[in-house]
C-alpha cells in the first residue's frame, strides 16, 4: 500500500528501519484496536509508555496506523467499498507524514486522534476532499434556505494538504461523496459542513491567491 498512497523510496526505507526496531508490537496493538478491544486513547497511552525499540513517538503512531491498514482493507471488502475509495482515504497518511517531515524532519504522525474515524469507517477520502459521515451537532442553522436541525444527516468536509484546490477536482469529490451516501438521507439536498481554520476571512489579506 505504501507506494499506492504516495510513499517515496526514501520514506519506505525509513519506515522499514523503524518497523524492524519496533517488532510486532504495532501489529498487536492494531489487532486489538481494529477488533474494538481497545480505544484509540488506550492504544496511544500504551504507545507513549512503550520503548518500542527506541522508535520516536510520532513514528510509533505511524507504524500503528499502517498496521491497521490491512484489517481496514478487509472491512472495506466486507462492506463492498472499492479499492479506489480505500486508496484515496489512506493517502491522508502520506499527507500527515509529509507534514511531520516539514515540522520535525522525520517520518511520523503528530495527530494520532485524527485518524481514528478512518478506521471506524466514519471518514473517507473522495479524490481531493475528505468527508466525515456524521450528523449536525448543534442547534438548527439555515443553509441556502434549507434548515439543518440538530441530529440531521450531514457530511463534514476536510481539506488534506495534498496540493492546490482545483475547482473541478473539488466538484468531483462532492459528487463522489453524494453518490456514496445518497441512500442515507431523505430528499436530494446533502448539507456539507466545514469547521476549518481556512475559513478565517482575513487569510486572503496575507496569503497569495494560489495558497492552500
Amino acid at each position: 500500500i505504501l507506494d499506492e498512497i504516495g510513499f517515496t523510496a526514501d520514506l519506505n526505507r525509513q519506515y522499514e528501519k523503524y518497523k524492524a526496531l519496533a517488532g510486532d508490537e504495532p501489529d498487536i496493538l492494531a489487532d486489538s484496536f481494529m477488533k474494538g478491544e481497545k480505544s484509540i486513547k488506550t492504544v496511544i497511552d500504551e504507545m507513549d509508555a512503550s520503548v518500542m525499540g527506541g522508535v520516536p513517538q510520532y513514528a510509533k503512531y505511524l507504524l500503528f496506523f499502517l498496521s491497521c491498514t490491512g484489517p481496514l482493507y478487509e472491512k472495506y471488502k466486507d462492506n463492498g467499498y472499492s479499492d479506489e475509495l480505500y486508496i484515496d482515504t489512506m493517502k491522508d497518511i502520506s499527507c500527515k507524514v509529509n507534514e511531520n517531515l516539514d515540522l520535525y524532519d522525520d517520518i511520523g504522525i503528530s495527530c494520532p486522534n485524527w485518524f481514528s474515524n478512518y478506521f471506524k469507517l466514519q471518514r473517507f477520502g473522495f479524490g481531493r476532499m475528505q468527508f466525515d459521515i456524521t450528523h449536525h451537532p448543534c442547534e438548527a442553522v439555515e443553509i441556502a434556505g434549507h434548515i439543518v436541525n440538530e441530529g440531521d444527516f450531514i457530511i463534514k468536509g476536510h481539506v488534506p494538504s495534498a496540493g492546490p484546490l482545483i475547482y473541478e477536482e473539488c466538484m468531483k469529490s462532492y459528487k463522489k461523496a453524494y453518490e456514496f451516501v445518497k441512500g442515507q438521507f431523505s430528499g436530494n439536498l446533502l448539507p456539507v459542513e466545514y469547521w476549518s481554520w481556512m475559513l478565517f476571512p482575513h487569510y486572503k489579506d496575507f496569503f497569495g491567491e494560489g495558497s492552500n
